[in-house]
């Protein structure tokens, strides 16, 4: 273009003509003239990236053994290359953490083909350049490589879409298990194809792509363990009809391994290279660790006291009282995790602290819970021993009539604490009624 002619000399004639050779070639007509002007023209209205990839392309054109050219070439595309990755990776972590997804499946897919679409450009570029340093940049991005980094970010992305699909679903939503089950697993699946070409790779490779899949695995496993807490918790919360204990234990296993896997994916040597993303990790494993045994104990509770609720009215007192010991036992259990998590760390106790609220909830319930076993034992010992009460056997109905009104005073103590601090005022309201006309009750039995 810049010849400024109507036939430009092609490389060879300049390399091997005398400058008369060159000057009579240049003035002879060419049945298509090369119109410069337009050509010039068009370049200055392009911006300066655009014109820089096509004066490139026009002087490979003209000399397609210019090693320098096609580095120049090969760099803008390796730029893009790099932009388009970096454009993804923000994609996901912004997907993740704002729980929405800010491209459908098919964008998603069509940004990971035009990153192919750059690497196989430089990479083109780049071979044609006898130089050591760039071969071996080439060969680092292989197939293999591309491969295991693309299946890493549909990790990534399908989390993102793990994400949303909870936030986004009544947590009661019995469907929501199935739905999250079906992300699960193609997360595991895209987790274990990347696996695969990892194995593949050089040491230095491996570790650059394994930094992105854990990453990515531990946040996927991350979320799944939060899910299946809250959903626990609104099962108990809500009053939802009880599963069968095998089922409840099912959620809390996978919960529990979900918390694990986590702990195991930013613990490893590799993930050490986040350094606080590590101690994050151990905090998360304790409080989920923590949570979960408290789940669990608070819905073992309720199992027993579903069990005893579904006695005969004409239950025997020595069956209730196998209850009672039960409950007792399940209650001191609790308050044992909370002092064994206690002494594990310190984020224990800022977890206690800062959701009071879902400790007195549980505390309160099984208060009232077992004032209520107390007071049905009470009744029952009284009905088995009404035609010959003796002394002892009054004694003991007392006794047992005083815990109940104990244990019953002390849920309606916590519930009346949580009118006062949480939003769920209404469900409250109505035990707050309930208990407080069991108490009038008791007092009226006693």
């Amino acid at each position: 273009m810049w010849q400024l002619v109507e036939r430009p000399v092609p490389v060879e004639v300049f390399n091997k003509e005398t400058d008369e050779k060159i000057k009579k070639y240049v003035s002879k007509s060419g049945k298509n003239p090369f119109i410069f002007q337009d050509t010039i023209n068009r370049a200055l209205k392009m911006d300066s990236l655009k014109r820089l990839e096509k004066s490139t392309w026009r002087m490979l054109h003209y000399n397609p053994i210019n090693e320098y050219i096609w580095f120049e070439v090969g760099k803008v595309y390796s730029n893009r290359y790099n932009t388009a990755e970096m454009k993804i990776a923000k994609l996901i972590s912004n997907s993740i953490e704002a729980s929405t997804v800010l491209a459908d499946d098919e964008k998603f897919e069509k940004m990971l083909g035009m990153l192919r679409v750059y690497s196989e450009t430089f990479k083109d570029c780049f071979s044609k350049i006898e130089d050591e340093t760039i071969k071996k940049l080439n060969n680092s991005y292989s197939e293999t490589y591309l491969n295991a980094l693309f299946s890493a970010y549909r990790s990534g992305y399908q989390t993102a879409i793990l994400n949303r699909s909870i936030e986004n679903n009544d947590k009661l939503n019995p469907r929501l298990l199935e739905t999250i089950e079906n992300k699960g697993k193609m997360i595991d699946s895209t987790v274990s194809a990347s696996r695969h070409y990892v194995k593949l790779l050089d040491s230095n490779m491996q570790r650059s792509v394994e930094l992105q899949l854990q990453y990515y695995e531990g946040i996927a496993h991350q979320k799944r363990s939060i899910f299946f807490f809250y959903y626990l918790e609104a099962m108990r919360i809500n009053g939802t009809e009880l599963k069968n204990k095998k089922e409840i234990n099912e959620l809390i296993f996978q919960g529990r391994y979900h918390t694990r896997k986590y702990r195991e994916c930013f613990d490893s040597l590799t993930m050490l290279t986040l350094g606080e993303m590590v101690n994050g990790a151990i905090g998360f494993f304790e409080e989920y660790s923590f949570l979960f045994d408290i789940e669990e104990n608070a819905f073992n509770s309720q199992f027993i006291y579903a069990k005893a609720s579904a006695l005969d009215d004409d239950a025997k007192s020595s069956d209730l009282l196998f209850f009672v010991q039960k409950f007792k036992e399940n209650v001191t259990l609790l308050e044992d995790r909370k002092s064994y998590w206690r002494k594990q760390s310190n984020v224990i106790e800022g977890l206690i602290k800062q959701n009071t609220t879902f400790f007195a909830e549980i505390d309160a319930l099984n208060d009232n819970n077992l004032g209520n076993l107390y007071y049905s034992f009470a009744i029952a010992k009284w009905n088995e021993n009404r035609q010959n009460l003796t002394k002892s056997t009054k004694a003991d109905i007392a006794y047992y009539s005083n815990l109940a009104e104990q244990n019953a005073t002390k849920a309606l103590n916590g519930y009346n604490l949580l009118l006062k601090n949480s939003p769920n005022k209404e469900i409250f309201i109505n035990v707050k009624k309930e208990i407080e006309d069991k108490i009038k009750e008791i007092i009226k039995f006693k």
